[in-house]
């Protein structure tokens, strides 16, 4: 199980930081730990059946300049304390030099669904579209490949009328990436290798599966859903590579190991933090970079502008949160990307408007088990959620513009 850690201020006396989870072989601990005032002489943590008590022993140098800058006089720079307990719901306590017990905080420790502890400290989700069923094989994929193969046949006229050439980039789940530490079961038959296997337009897929499993110590992280900006990359390069563009993309190039929460850690309230593998790559030249509708995700259209001068060419994607990883790494080597948060789905009017050279689908692949449009292309007026649209600045696209603006009519008179 996962669990949350959400701590609340009662009193002044002690200042607690963000408690953080630990997970051994046998149990989960709860490290906690803080500073306190002068004059608090111990800090009691009490749980429901005992009491852990601790002095201030940890020098904080940083709490003494803070205490002088005030006035106040102190002897030496002793004012921290860390403790490690059992992770469940606790009180933090000051006792003062008289031995007055006053309450500071409260911890209290939540389930956090659809989240599951994996090995080494891994999150993974628990369940979300049939994910358990595609990581062990017995999920049914013939309709869904059924579906993407008339949406994908229909896909490819249209490229053809507009002189685009295009590709499917898909993103394996994280448990296919990392099977050994997966909390459940991932069959070499799952769900991703069947709709690879099975689809008509297989040879439109970029999935660089096999690299992304032999680098999956930094391809992916512990902390979140999507790949790391290492794993981004190496799909991006293998998407200009399926294109034929020319670029300088190494996605091993200079690898930084941070500590972040990501969307899996967040969850758990800041009480959860693991090494993300960071590309510290710098683009030799810019991309301009214009998001027309901030907020949410589904219907997002962001416009980028390459300040390279050798590049020419349009990118359309519509892609999902794995391609926002994506863009950093793809957008400089084309003239203009457009990026529509669409999850492969796309606006026949829309695409032939932008008349795009190159277009690139992109999907996580636990969503590929349905077509949201059931084989059909879509509206993207039905993708665009107008209570979370941000500005007014149009987008320059007649198709999109058009949407948002009868979206807001019909807002309007509701």
């Amino acid at each position: 199980m996962v669990y949350a850690v959400q701590k609340t201020r009662k009193a002044q006396d002690i200042h607690l930081d963000q408690p953080t989870q630990h997970y051994g072989q046998k149990a989960q601990l709860l490290s906690i730990s803080g500073w306190a005032r002068r004059d608090v002489k111990k800090i009691l943590i009490r749980f429901n059946k005992f009491t852990i008590s601790c002095d201030k022993l940890r020098e904080r140098p940083d709490v003494s300049t803070r205490f002088r800058n005030a006035g106040i006089q102190i002897e030496d720079d002793y004012h921290g304390f860390s403790v490690a307990a059992p992770l469940a719901s606790c009180t933090v306590h000051s006792v003062d030099q008289s031995g007055n017990e006053k309450l500071q905080w409260t911890i209290d420790v939540v389930q956090v669904p659809n989240v599951s502890l994996g090995g080494s400290g891994w999150l993974f989700l628990s369940n979300s579209n049939s994910l358990r069923e595609q990581a062990d094989g017995t999920a049914d994929m013939a309709p869904s490949i059924s579906a993407w193969d008339r949406y994908l046949d229909k896909f490819s006229a249209l490229a053809d009328e507009v002189g685009a050439k295009w590709c499917y980039c898909i993103a394996p789940s994280k448990e296919l990436i990392k099977p050994d530490l997966a909390p459940f079961k991932v069959s070499d038959q799952n769900g991703l290798v069947q709709f690879l296997n099975g689809s008509r337009h297989r040879s439109k897929f970029v999935c660089p599966i096999d690299e992304l499993k032999l680098s999956s110590s930094v391809s992916y992280w512990g902390g979140d859903t999507h790949w790391s900006s290492v794993g981004a990359a190496i799909a991006s390069r293998d998407v200009l590579r399926y294109f034929g563009v020319p670029h300088e993309l190494e996605p091993y190039a200079n690898i930084e190991m941070r500590m972040q929460g990501g969307d899996l850690g967040n969850k758990l309230m800041g009480a959860y933090k693991a090494l993300y593998p960071h590309l510290s790559y710098k683009q030799p030249y810019k991309v301009k970079h214009t998001a027309y509708r901030k907020g949410g995700n589904t219907g997002q259209l962001s416009i980028m502008q390459s300040e390279r001068p050798d590049v020419d060419g349009t990118l359309l994607v519509s892609g999902g949160s794995s391609f926002v990883y994506m863009e950093r790494f793809l957008a400089p080597w084309f003239k203009t990307t457009y990026f529509l948060h669409g999850t492969g789905r796309m606006d026949p009017a829309l695409m032939r408007e932008i008349k795009p050279t190159h277009v690139m689908l992109q999907n996580n692949s636990r969503f590929m088990i349905v077509h949201p449009d059931k084989g059909e292309f879509c509206d993207v007026a039905k993708l665009i959620d107008v209570k979370k649209l941000v500005g007014s600045e149009p987008s320059g696209l007649k198709a999109y513009d058009r949407a948002v603006d009868k979206l807001r009519s019909v807002q309007a008179v509701g």
